[in-house]
Parts: C-alpha cells; structure tokens; sequence
C-alpha cells in the first residue's frame, strides 16, 4: 500500500506546468484550436464593446488574417506550439491558398460576424436566462462551421501545406505492400499457367 501512495505521489509531483504542457503538445488539438478563437473573440468583443459595431467587424475581419493561418497550421504542425514557431510558415500557409485565402478570411470572418450580430440581438432581446444559452449555441455553430472550412482548406492544400493525412498515409501503405518482387510476380504467373 505504501508503495501505491509513494508512486502516486510521484506521478503528481512529476507532473509539467500548463505552459509546458501546452509547449509540449500533450493537450488535445480541440483546445489548440480554441485558444486562438478565444483571443480572436476577446480582441474583438473589445473592439466592438469600446469602438462601434463597424469598427468591431473591422477590427474581426483584421484578426480573421492572422487567426486563419494559425489555425491551418495547428492542423498541419499538430499543435499551437509548431504552429508558432516559425512565422514563415504562416506567411506561406497565406500565400500558398493564393486565391482562397481572402475569400477564406472574408468567410470565416462573416460567419463568425452573423453568429456575433444574432447573440447581440437576442442578449437585448431576451432574458438572461434564454438569451445566454441561446448565444452559446448559435457561437458553438459558427465555429463548428468554421472547424468544417477549416478541414476542407487543409485538405485541399496537404501537398502544398506538407500535411500527411492517417487515411493517406494507410493508403500508400497499402499500395506499398501490394507492389511484390517480380520474382514473387513471376513465381505466381507461373504457377498459374501450370508449370
């Protein structure tokens, strides 16, 4: 029993700081992906409470340019901290949508502005007690949307971004193992015809 209490006690002192597990990689992709939408949503919540609602959606539509590639490259790198790393591959995650990348920034930012502007109403609206849960639902849509495009964008660009895929990687294994020696090729044919 001592020896139960002894390790146990050693895992948890063994255990690393948030910012090394986060540094680490060892928490889930999810949350990666919702750090920087979390920033995005205080930067913005902070333009359009002080500056204006236009001013807000400027200030999304801005944010939107750095948040897109961050998070294609959080897909890519597998976490925030590869992603970070190095804003060369940021710079060329933009630029290697080449036309796409705008049209993407103006779509995620659109969604996320239709999903702000239906809570604001319905937090004015109604009362605290429907409009809060009714919020949370209609911000959980826009980024499930937002998680969809993000998914098509990496998957249409895994050659350009250098992004391997499990079901790409199981089927070139696949075909890998269904190329034979030519001697095992030979060894059938023959066999086949009999001799």
């Amino acid at each position: 029993r001592a020896v139960l209490v002894r390790a146990a006690s050693d895992e948890n002192l063994n255990m690393p700081s948030p910012k090394e597990a986060l540094l680490s990689n060892n928490i889930s992709l999810g949350i990666q992906l919702w750090l920087p939408v979390v920033l995005l949503g205080v930067v913005t919540g902070y333009g359009f409470y002080h500056l204006g609602m236009l001013t807000g959606a400027l200030i999304t539509l801005l944010v939107w340019l750095l948040v897109l590639p961050i998070l294609i490259q959080v897909f890519v790198s597998g976490g925030l901290a590869g992603a970070l790393k190095s804003p060369q591959e940021l710079i060329n995650t933009a630029f290697s949508m080449k036309q796409e990348f705008p049209l993407g920034v103006l779509m995620c930012a659109g969604v996320y502005l239709v999903a702000v502007f239906i809570a604001a109403i319905w937090v004015d609206l109604l009362p605290a007690w429907i409009s809060w849960p009714l919020t949370s639902a209609t911000l959980g849509v826009a980024w499930f949307v937002v998680c969809h495009l993000l998914g098509y964008w990496v998957c249409r660009y895994q050659d350009i971004l250098g992004y391997a895929s499990e079901a790409n990687q199981q089927k070139e294994a696949r075909r890998r193992r269904s190329l034979k020696p030519e001697e095992e090729r030979r060894q059938i044919a023959l066999i086949r015809e009999g001799r």
